[in-house]
């Protein structure tokens, strides 16, 4: 029987399927193979200073890249870079350490002292990334909209990190494919507003006035910027990927008297679940009956699968059923 997948989102099942055209309002795709090209066909290729090709969130080297202090891409200074709400912007995340006050990812307007465009840090106190955006007033929440997600990270470990920012209090934010809840802070203006300078990747003005520009230390992958907001649905096969997690039993089956027939699933889920409660990635069948299994990813997708094994008895002699 066919396969089934959904996403979990606020205790509601959504349909997943294929259809759904990443390009669409694509701006700008790094995927920093080696190289900042820009890979949406637009031809906004980055400027890359100080970055170390390493190996990426799939364990392929040379296929990300690291920033260690030093490090950043800049994004070419184009008005298409500057759009206004909706955006969306997705990438992986690796950090290193905590040992730095504030953790910067990107900025799409770099500006000193004032909040311009898009950015996202993380306070390595807590631990939670958030997502902003400023209208152009000097450095304090009355100048930009905020929001942090709840999830708290870890250092040395890969993050699918996506925000989808559509207002002052309507951002979302997906970790590793799955909605973050977060709160809300910062009482600027609800219209996002640039002030023409370039966008930047790995590094962020300080928070204060007048502050330092805080480094990256650690490694993104797979860098989008989208000028519309993504479906929970896009944000999933984003996250997936090429990686195949459909689950297909095949068809339905003959159960001779007295045999065993196992039935597998690929061991790539966080957690798997037989109707019959088992949780290892294969079952053996030994009664006639309908069997079902659904594969768990980061909990907020499943995929699903039925078969029926019908019972036949033995033949004399055992050389088949009837």
């Amino acid at each position: 029987m066919r396969y089934f997948v959904s996403i979990l989102v606020s205790f509601l099942f959504v349909s997943l399927t294929h259809s759904q055209d990443l390009n669409k309002g694509l701006l700008l795709h790094y995927s920093f193979d080696g190289n900042a090209k820009d890979d949406s066909g637009n031809n906004y290729h980055g400027t890359a200073v100080n970055v170390t090709p390493v190996m990426d969130h799939n364990g392929i080297p040379n296929r990300a890249y690291h920033f260690d202090g030093t490090a950043y891409v800049d994004m070419p200074n184009v008005p298409e870079l500057h759009p206004d709400l909706p955006v969306t912007i997705a990438f992986w995340l690796y950090i290193d350490d905590f040992n730095q006050v504030l953790i910067p990812f990107f900025d799409t307007d770099f500006s000193m002292d004032v909040y311009y465009g898009i950015f996202s840090t993380m306070l390595s106190s807590s631990k939670k990334i958030g997502v902003g955006y400023g209208d152009g007033g000097s450095i304090s929440p009355g100048s930009r909209r905020s929001k942090g997600s709840d999830e708290i990270f870890e250092a040395r470990r890969w993050y699918h990190v996506v925000f989808i920012v559509k207002g002052a209090l309507d951002m979302d934010i997906y970790i590793n494919g799955c909605p973050s809840p977060g709160r809300y802070s910062g009482t600027g203006d609800k219209k996002i507003k640039y002030a023409g300078n370039h966008g930047t990747i790995g590094r962020v003005d300080s928070e204060n006035t007048p502050g330092p520009i805080y480094y990256l230390n650690g490694s993104i992958d797979e860098f989008y910027m989208w000028d519309r907001a993504l479906t929970a649905e896009e944000v999933a096969l984003l996250y997936l990927g090429n990686m195949n997690y459909d689950i297909e039993l095949g068809g339905d089956k003959i159960l001779c008297e007295g045999r065993e027939y196992p039935i597998s699933v690929q061991p790539i889920y966080d957690r798997i679940t037989w109707s019959t409660g088992d949780t290892t990635p294969t079952l053996i069948v030994t009664k006639p009956g309908k069997y079902w299994v659904e594969g768990f990813k980061e909990n907020c997708f499943y995929f699903r699968d039925t078969v029926e094994f019908k019972g036949s008895k033995c033949l004399k002699g055992g050389c088949g059923c009837k």
